[in-house]
């Protein structure tokens, strides 16, 4: 399955109408397909250690930090970024600090006793527009996020390497302070890196020459493949595998029947621990689960950790990991070896037999654990995935009960009669990596259905919201306000219903928003506004209400 690359950021735009075999079928609009986020615009650091650096698309201001111990990179050498695939050499008197807001080390100008500090930030975005389409979807955000805004200068550079790199100077304002923000696109490849700089704006003009001579060392890095690819341990007598998170290491715990993982990486007595165990019970996951889990988890802690002590449940969902596999997540707080714990229960059904993986760590300790645990368990699978190679073009197929899936995305339907299956690459349809649903052809249009994924970083209802503005903003009539509905099997959705004019004739397109975890795949059914095509909304709507994640 591919992960969302944006963060809830819409560039709505009418692919041309697809013709195949004479036919002409309704351009479909693409929602979030020119990928693009908007890098933080500024992270500004604390003098107060112990509080967490935000890093939002709006730059927060708080005086200048007095100097700490934090390990900084030294002045003239090549620091590398291996997540991000880029290096960089250092400006004089500059250093970095990693900030857990942010994926990358952040840059810090010496102090000048102002009360800001200058600052340099990293994003790295996935895109598949160029890069003239990219910078003006780009401007158009940032009047949008950053308040104050005001573009004063576009420039053209290249860096030492070659690559390309656009130039956005602005103005921006916050809390009444005025902003000088640079925002700088690199080309890396098939990636861009947004590189910001941010300053105030009437002072702290002797950095920008250093700035502009320091975009211009960042390189692309060469990336061995083979030791990039995550390395998985398998349980043969479990039956089971996954991906160890990097940082982790495999422990063999007394009395334990598989490998625990441990981070040694945590200064705390008690490091964050996962410990595994199977149980035989082929009920359906999601069959009185809270009843019975809530049960037996309690007492397999104890078994695991010797002077663990009550746990109170805080909240418990049910999912389906990336692997294709129903599970369900329990979080809890206890006592284990006499500190107080979060306890994480994930419960993954791999072909009638539950993993189940125990993840406790210390309250202290980095929440950035648990985000790299979750990882873990979305990778959980069979022996099989073991000797795989990650599928690079996994191709969509029809089940035996006439469902049909989508391994890139995790999702499945039930197929409609009369209606034919086409691949992007038939229809030459670059904004959707899954098929393309093609309806009976009446007054020279074919209906089509559409899906999209697309990251959800916040909730449903805020996702939707968004969707609804800039649908309206691109010239689309909302019929109605968004409904929520269930799907056979009880997921929340929500659908939309729009109308909007495309070379003359009426084009009714239904939005149908299938969420899961931090992620949506969007159902986009469109067909012609007049009645002659109308009694096709039925079978769609139960095609629709079939969705599920996984098979």
């Amino acid at each position: 399955m591919t992960k969302p690359r944006t963060l809830l950021r819409y560039a709505l735009v009418s692919i041309s109408a697809l013709a195949i075999a004479g036919q002409s079928f309704g351009a479909t609009p693409a929602i979030g397909r020119l990928r693009y986020q908007i890098p933080p615009a500024a992270v500004i650091e604390s003098p107060d250690p112990s509080q967490s650096i935000r890093s939002t698309p709006r730059p927060t201001l708080s005086p200048t930090p007095t100097p700490t111990q934090t390990p900084v990179a030294t002045a003239g050498e090549r620091t590398e970024e291996r997540d991000g695939g880029f290096a960089y050499i250092l400006p004089a008197g500059w250093r970095t600090k990693e900030v857990s807001a942010s994926s990358f080390k952040v840059l810090f100008a010496p102090s000048d006793g102002s009360g800001f500090t200058p600052n340099v930030n990293f994003v790295i975005d996935e895109s598949e527009v160029d890069l003239e389409t990219y910078v003006e979807l780009a401007i158009e955000e940032l009047k949008n996020e950053i308040s104050g805004f005001v573009l004063l200068k576009e420039e053209r550079l290249t860096t030492d390497q070659d690559s390309d790199v656009v130039k956005l100077t602005a103005n921006s304002t916050l809390q009444g302070r005025r902003l000088r923000q640079v925002f700088y696109i690199v080309e890396l490849g098939p990636r861009r890196l947004i590189v910001t700089y941010t300053r105030l704006q009437n002072s702290q003009q002797r950095y920008d020459r250093e700035v502009d001579n320091f975009v211009k060392t960042i390189e692309l890095l060469e990336v061995d493949e083979e030791q990039s690819k995550p390395s998985r341990h398998s349980e043969p007598d479990g039956g089971f595998s996954y991906v160890i998170p990097e940082g982790w290491e495999l422990e063999d715990t007394p009395g334990a029947e598989f490998k625990s993982l441990v981070n040694p990486g945590e200064e705390d007595s008690v490091k964050p621990t996962v410990a595994f165990f199977t149980l035989d019970d082929p009920a359906p996951i999601d069959q009185a689960f809270r009843r019975k889990y809530r049960t037996l988890l309690p007492n397999r802690l104890r078994e695991f950790y010797n002077r663990a002590g009550s746990v109170r449940f805080i909240r418990d969902s049910l999912f389906t990991t990336d692997t294709g596999y129903n599970a369900a997540k329990f979080v809890m707080e206890g006592t284990v070896y006499n500190q107080r714990a979060q306890i994480t229960a994930y419960i993954v059904d791999i072909e009638g037999r539950k993993i189940v993986a125990l993840y406790a760590r210390p309250r202290g300790s980095s929440p950035d654990n648990d985000e790299q645990i979750e990882a873990m368990i979305n990778t959980l699978g069979t022996l099989d995935l073991a000797e795989a190679e990650p599928a690079s073009d996994d191709e969509a197929e029809t089940l035996e009960d006439g469902r049909h899936y989508e391994p890139l995305g995790n999702f499945s339907y039930n197929l409609l009669p009369k209606w034919s299956l086409k691949s992007p690459q038939e229809l030459n349809v670059s904004d959707t990596e899954f098929s393309v649903l093609i309806g009976p052809v009446s007054q020279n249009f074919a209906p089509n259905v559409l899906f999209l994924e697309e990251a959800m970083p916040s909730k449903l209802s805020d996702y939707v919201s968004s969707l609804t503005r800039q649908l309206r903003s691109s010239g689309h009539r909302v019929s109605s306000e968004p409904q929520e509905r269930k799907t056979d099997d009880g997921l929340t959705y929500v659908r939309l219903i729009t109308t909007r004019t495309d070379d003359g004739q009426q084009i009714q397109q239904v939005f149908y928003v299938f969420p899961e975890q931090k992620r949506v795949i969007v159902g986009i059914y469109t067909r012609l506004a007049q009645r002659s095509q109308a009694s096709l909304d039925g079978e769609v709507e139960a095609m629709m209400q079939s969705f599920r994640f996984g098979r």
